[in-house]
């Protein structure tokens, strides 16, 4: 086995790793809106697989809409969730 064939597998290996952890990351927080959403009796949206969930509904008298945004910066390294 080639030393090359090592590097490739092992950053093909933290690539795939950092996907599938952000994918499970987002999974579990769609999961946690959805029930917040259904506790406090507000209507939730899923969203496409990665895009954001929202929350929409009524807190005592008003009315309130949580959702994921971005602040976009110059470039990538400085754009921000929020």
């Amino acid at each position: 086995m080639s030393i090359w064939f090592f590097i490739w597998f092992v950053l093909s290996a933290i690539i795939i790793g950092a996907n599938l952890w952000s994918w499970i990351i987002l999974i579990k927080q769609k999961n946690a809106w959805e029930k917040f959403a259904l506790q406090h009796k507000m209507t939730f949206r899923r969203g496409k697989f990665l895009a954001p969930a929202e929350i929409e509904g009524l807190i005592g008298q008003y009315r309130f809409t949580l959702f994921t945004g971005q602040r976009q910066g110059q470039d990538v390294r400085q754009r921000r969730l929020v």
